[in-house]
């Protein structure tokens, strides 16, 4: 899904609000697949001196198996997003986890929420 951000090109200190409902069940995570429901993710991207700051939350049920006593569990999760958009990598050999390429005036939506969900999921 891509977020366009053409209205934030030439506007320093603009803003604009996104919401949107990411699918995200194929996401194989160790041996499970801990998503069934849509995941959230709403928030605002600001132009801050021409840098194109997201900030927002994503939200869902994650669902796994205790590593300590094998029982099943589900879990409601609030992951914070926190992330920079560049138009042009200045070094794109340094993989900054939290700096995401702009193609043309988007940014694509989904693979930021699957990056930043499954950076902050638990090891265990």
């Amino acid at each position: 899904m891509l977020l366009g951000l053409s209205k934030l090109i030439d506007s320093p200190g603009v803003s604009i609000p996104f919401s949107a409902s990411i699918d995200l069940r194929d996401l194989l995570y160790g041996t499970c697949y801990p998503v069934s429901e849509p995941v959230l993710a709403s928030g605002m991207v600001r132009n801050t001196a021409g840098v194109f700051v997201m900030k927002g939350e994503i939200s869902t049920c994650i669902h796994g198996v205790c590593d300590r006593c094998a029982a099943d569990f589900s879990r409601q999760v609030n992951i914070p997003l926190d992330v920079v958009l560049g138009r042009e990598l200045a070094n794109e050999d340094s993989e900054d986890e939290e700096v995401f390429p702009m193609v043309d005036d988007s940014a694509d939506l989904e693979e930021i929420v699957r990056t930043v969900f499954v950076l902050n999921l638990d090891s265990k």
